[in-house]
């Protein structure tokens, strides 16, 4: 089975190229789609699996309360150009490896000339937004889903509450032709039959999500609409554990095959 790591960060084990390769030949790894990270740093962190006592969304929206502390007094925000440069050049060395993301801040307002000028250098496959480290409301990035649209790049995108998840649902309805990327299934439960299928659920970081979340999403939207992600390096063993996870809720092996590769070749046109 090819397995496709659709959400990993440049740091931890995935610091430099020749980490990342190691670590995808040791777990079978046969593509990631990476983004930028902690700057420089070398931390793996071990989490605790919190989903098993916490079912609900919850868990992930106080996380997220954590996580924005965090962010607010290391700074490290400040150092998302530099790591966007750094995964580009990642992807570039390692073509048939490496897939890249631009992580977007919609609070600058010249955002989207610099992604404008970041595309004269290099290219990336997935847009990301996360409101943990740039503190946006989903009201104020029409613009950017706008421009999305017209050159046909899916949103990866992590939400920080569940007034932000209705938010976003509403956004994805006004958007039809726009794929969006659902981090770590934040707010599965408000999410009905009448979400389009330009929403697609990620799955990474599966210690933070619970069983009853992920056969929610599976229930209602099927294989089809969830992709496998790490997260790394927050989780040691993520990809293994998603997929034990989606044998639990009773996927069968082509339904695992998607969530682990075809889905995300599917929606970024890649083999």
């Amino acid at each position: 089975m090819i397995i496709i790591d659709g959400h990993a960060h440049a740091c931890g084990m995935f610091l430099n190229t020749n980490n990342v390769i190691d670590y995808m030949k040791r777990n079978n790894i046969y593509k990631i789609i990476l983004s930028a990270g902690e700057p420089n740093s070398k931390k793996i962190y071990k989490l605790p699996y919190l989903a098993k006592i916490f079912k609900s969304s919850r868990l992930i929206y106080s996380n997220n309360l954590l996580t924005t502390i965090v962010i607010s007094v290391s700074k490290m925000n400040r150092y998302l150009d530099q790591g966007n440069e750094k995964v580009a050049l990642m992807a570039e060395e390692c073509p048939e490896y490496i897939l890249n993301t631009y992580w977007i801040n919609p609070l600058e307002e010249n955002c989207l000339q610099k992604m404008n000028d970041f595309l004269k250098k290099h290219s990336f496959y997935m847009l990301k937004m996360h409101q943990c480290w740039t503190k946006f409301d989903m009201d104020n990035i029409k613009f950017i889903v706008e421009w999305a649209e017209k050159n046909k790049t899916p949103i990866f995108i992590h939400l920080k509450s569940k007034d932000q998840v209705k938010k976003f649902i509403k956004l994805t309805k006004e958007y039809p032709g726009v794929t969006f990327i659902l981090a770590h299934l934040i707010g599965i439960e408000e999410f009905d039959n009448t979400i389009g299928k330009n929403v697609y659920f990620d799955i990474s970081c599966p210690l933070l999500h619970s069983i009853k979340m992920l056969k929610r999403a599976k229930d209602n939207f099927g294989a089809e609409r969830i992709l496998l992600g790490s997260d790394s390096p927050y989780g040691a063993d993520n990809i293994n554990l998603g997929i034990s996870q989606l044998r639990e809720i009773g996927m069968n092996d082509k339904e695992i095959e998607l969530v682990s590769s075809k889905n995300i070749q599917k929606i970024l046109g890649i083999n």
